[in-house]
């Protein structure tokens, strides 16, 4: 039975999670949400953005920050349902539409979970190399820490440690700051992107 999410049901959830220190409020509301966006720093995310700015410059910002509603909206939505009915992905799919159509889903999230693998431990490889570390060496390494956190039931200890790790990330502002961005070029790239973006511009259909 799938008992209903309201505001303000919402509201009383988080004024609840907000009493307590001022440090463990914070964590609790922010904490969730910083582990949902260590998936998108991950190694083929930085790389493939390396390689979209050398390529395109400042020019893919804008729609950087366009779509930062959309998936603001998604993943918000996502969580919400968790909530109200305590089902995954796949159990939701298949009580709404069937046992075909949840195998379906199922299908195609093994096929991506499998290509993001192959792609992080290609990135976990190159960086290795990059500080000396032997590829090999580094691939088992970092088998044997994701065998210990599937394996041992934990999800609490590694999404700590998880908190502590993702510290390093502050490194990119200090990398943004230190690499001196021209903001005349960056106001150039952006004033390009709006003026040719599909994202940003009207259709002709609108226009007409």
């Amino acid at each position: 039975m799938v008992r209903s999410v309201t505001s303000s049901g919402g509201l009383r959830s988080l004024g609840a999670t907000l009493r307590g220190p001022a440090l463990g409020r914070w964590l609790r509301v922010v904490g969730p949400a910083w582990v949902v966006m260590l998936a998108d720093v991950d190694a083929p995310s930085v790389i493939t953005a390396a390689k979209g700015g050398t390529e395109s410059g400042y020019a893919l910002l804008l729609p950087c920050f366009a779509v930062v509603p959309v998936l603001f909206v998604v993943q918000e939505m996502t969580a919400r349902l968790a909530l109200a009915t305590g089902m995954g992905h796949a159990e939701l799919i298949r009580a709404r539409y069937g046992r075909r159509w949840a195998a379906v889903s199922v299908l195609g999230m093994a096929v991506i979970n499998f290509v993001a693998y192959v792609a992080e431990f290609a990135g976990i490889a190159l960086g290795a190399s990059i500080v000396g570390i032997p590829p090999a060496v580094a691939i088992v390494g970092a088998l044997a820490i994701h065998a210990s956190m599937v394996l041992s039931g934990s999800y609490a200890r590694f999404e700590r440690l998880a908190l502590v790790l993702s510290l390093a990330l502050f490194s990119f502002v200090v990398l943004a700051v230190a690499g001196r961005p021209d903001l005349g070029h960056l106001a150039s790239d952006l004033s390009r992107c709006r003026a040719t973006c599909p994202m940003t511009t009207s259709p002709s259909w609108w226009r007409s």
